[in-house]
C-alpha cells in the first residue's frame, strides 16, 4: 500500500481523484487506501481522530454537487466542519420568549422562539496581504461553498484540508506549521494556534500559513528550474499555448506543489497527450494544473514572495 503513495504528490493525487468524494465502493475502496497510505507513510492519528483528542465541535455538511476545476458538475459528499466559534449566534429557547398578557376571552399563546442572531463574519483578512487579488481568486477555487457565511476560513474538507485556502496536512507541514504525525508548531506569532479548530478560528493565522507555504512552493520552483521559465509558453492537451507566469505556477503549485508542476511540464515538452499519463490520478492532476495554469494566465499582478 505504501508503494501507491510513496510520494507527497502520489498521496495528494489520490486524495485529489472525483472517486475520493463519491459515494459507492469505487470511493469508499479509494478512501480506504488514501487512509492507508497516509498511515503508512505519516503514523499517528488522522485529521479525524486528531479532531476528537482536542474536544472539536464540528457540524455535518450534506453532500451536494459542485463545478470542479475540470468544468464538470462533481459530487461531493458529506463532510464535518468546525462548529462557529462560542458566542458568534445561537437559537434562544423556545421557552425564552417573553410572553404577553392577553384578554381573558382570548386563548393564550403559546411562546414563540427567538430568530437565531446571525453569526458574525469573521473579518477580511486577506485584505492588505501580499498578492491580495490572487488570494481571493485562489480562494474562489478552493472554498466557494463557505465564501458567505464565513468568507471560507471555517470550511474543513473530509480529505482534511482546513479553511478558506484548503490547507492539506501535507502543505501545512511543508509550510512549517505542522510535523509529520500532524502535531501542531506555529510561529512564535501565534503560540495559540495548536489545534485544527484553532487554526480555523484564526483567519490571521490561514493568511500567515499560505504565505509561508507560497513562500516554500516559489523556492522549490527556482530549485527544480520550472521558475526558469517564466515568459515561456506551454502547448497545452488541446493545442493551445498556455503562457507561464508567476500568478499561475503559484496557482497550480498551490494544489499540486514544485513537483507536480514540473512533471506536467515534462509531460507537454514530450508532446505527450494526456493518455499517456501513468495512471488516472496523474491524469487527474494534469487536469487540474492545465486548468489552473489557463485561468491564471491573465493575472499580471502577482509578486513573488522572497525569502
Amino acid at each position: 500500500m505504501a508503494d501507491a503513495a510513496s510520494k507527497d504528490a502520489d498521496l495528494r493525487a489520490m486524495i485529489r481523484q472525483p472517486a475520493y468524494r463519491q459515494p459507492g465502493a469505487a470511493g469508499e475502496g479509494l478512501r480506504r487506501e488514501v487512509a492507508a497510505a497516509y498511515a503508512a507513510r505519516y503514523p499517528g492519528p488522522g485529521p479525524r481522530a486528531m479532531a476528537a483528542q482536542q474536544g472539536e465541535a464540528m457540524v455535518h455538511v450534506r453532500a451536494h454537487q459542485r463545478r470542479g476545476e475540470d468544468g464538470r458538475p462533481h459530487g461531493v459528499r458529506a463532510y464535518e466542519r468546525s462548529a462557529p466559534p462560542a458566542g458568534s449566534g445561537r437559537p434562544a429557547g423556545a421557552g425564552q420568549a417573553a410572553s404577553r398578557a392577553t384578554p381573558r376571552a382570548a386563548p393564550a399563546q403559546p411562546a414563540q422562539p427567538r430568530a437565531a442572531a446571525p453569526a458574525a463574519m469573521p473579518p477580511r483578512a486577506w485584505v492588505g496581504q501580499p498578492n491580495q487579488e490572487w488570494r481571493e481568486r485562489i480562494a474562489e477555487e478552493e472554498s466557494r461553498e463557505g465564501a458567505a457565511r464565513d468568507h471560507g476560513y471555517g470550511v474543513r474538507n473530509a480529505s482534511g484540508a482546513l479553511g478558506r485556502y484548503q490547507m492539506t496536512p501535507i502543505a501545512l507541514r511543508e509550510a512549517g506549521w505542522q510535523d509529520g504525525p500532524g502535531a501542531w508548531h506555529p510561529p512564535a506569532n501565534f503560540p495559540n494556534v495548536r489545534s485544527d479548530a484553532a487554526f480555523l478560528a484564526n483567519p490571521a493565522a490561514q493568511e500567515a500559513a499560505l504565505t509561508d507555504y507560497l513562500r516554500g512552493i516559489e523556492q522549490r520552483m527556482v530549485n527544480n528550474g520550472v521558475m526558469a521559465r517564466l515568459g515561456q509558453q506551454v502547448r497545452a492537451f488541446d493545442g493551445t499555448p498556455i503562457t507561464l507566469r508567476e500568478a499561475n505556477l503559484a496557482a497550480a503549485g498551490h494544489r499540486y506543489g514544485a513537483g507536480g508542476v514540473k512533471a506536467y511540464l515534462e509531460h507537454r515538452d514530450r508532446g505527450a497527450s494526456l493518455s499517456a499519463a501513468r495512471n488516472d490520478s496523474q491524469r487527474y492532476m494534469f487536469r487540474v494544473i492545465e486548468g489552473r495554469l489557463r485561468r491564471f494566465e491573465d493575472m499580471t499582478s502577482y509578486q513573488r514572495l522572497r525569502p
